[in-house]
């Protein structure tokens, strides 16, 4: 489980593939001989968010109230945070900025759909409109051992929230830590990944408005519920035409993403596998399965 055991295997040949390389060791494994690192596109969306419940917001402090409820916060959150320069500084330009909930070679991403574009100034009014001109302290949650790069990305973000106004301490721990906290609800703001090649069942389980009896929201962690977002994801769910059902599925992400801030999409990590090239020819894929099948002796 840890990237530098791994890569030291790998390097040793005490194993022969290695997935999840950082971006920051690609450049020694290309330049070592007899080794080869592979990458694809992948399907996970690595993504900040937010805390839509009023209060007992812990992240924020459970007796203040949440000012994540405030949508303009939500909107200076989103218009605060650089994704291309977490993508070139953190990744080392081996990932793609997000724009939506999958990627961009999933049935029903909407190609038309542009994300808010960065701004400072605008996003440090916005906080001074939201009744925030000082700021706030905010716990920043993270994994340090689930995606590429997951602490970096989230002290990253951390210098982008403060540059607005949001003093943040980041709490990166063990993902076996993490989301049994996530899941009690003890957050306030949280990095997360999601990786899917179905973006009904995305929507479904992300953005509906939770209701346990149904299946609907079951990791809607945040709070989330617009019954207008609802109705359109099970027009769309339910629709056998395929341009119905990705016009629907648009409207509903344009709602969700571009209106009320469930997501801040950060960026599309790439999969990147180290390999020994000697005695082997490998790709990796964007699904980030590996079949021994692919795998071929040379």
């Amino acid at each position: 489980p840890n990237s530098s055991a791994r890569l030291a295997a790998l390097l040793s040949n005490q194993v022969q593939l290695a997935e999840k390389i950082n971006p920051q060791d690609v450049s020694r494994l290309e330049a070592t001989q007899g080794y080869g690192v592979s990458t694809a596109p992948s399907t996970r969306v690595i993504y900040l968010a937010l805390d839509y419940r009023k209060t007992g917001s812990s992240g924020v402090g459970v007796d203040n109230p949440n000012p994540f409820a405030n949508l303009k916060v939500r909107e200076a959150v989103a218009r605060g945070i650089d994704k291309n320069a977490i993508v070139k500084t953190v990744m080392g330009g081996l990932a793609t900025p997000a724009t939506q909930f999958v990627a961009p070679f999933v049935t029903g991403y909407d190609r038309l759909l542009k994300p808010l574009s960065y701004n400072l100034e605008s996003a440090k009014k916005l906080m001074v409109d939201a009744g925030y001109p000082n700021g706030f302290n905010l716990r920043l949650d993270a994994t340090n051992d689930r995606y590429l790069n997951d602490a970096l990305i989230a002290q990253a973000v951390a210098g982008m929230l403060e540059r607005i106004g949001i003093k943040t301490r980041v709490n990166a721990v063990s993902r076996t830590v993490l989301f049994p906290q996530l899941d009690k609800g003890d957050f306030s703001a949280f990095i997360g990944g999601w990786g899917s090649t179905d973006l009904g069942s995305t929507l479904i389980s992300q953005v509906m408005c939770k209701n346990p009896k149904e299946g609907w929201g079951s990791v809607n962690r945040v709070g989330y519920c617009n019954s207008d977002v609802d109705k359109l994801i099970l027009q769309a769910n339910s629709s056998f035409s395929p341009a119905e059902r990705n016009k629907l599925f648009s409207a509903a992400m344009r709602q969700a993403l571009l209106k009320d801030y469930l997501w801040i999409p950060l960026h599309l990590e790439n999969v990147i596998h180290g390999f020994n090239s000697r005695d082997f020819a490998y790709k990796a894929r964007g699904d980030e399965y590996i079949y021994t099948w692919e795998i071929a002796p040379r």
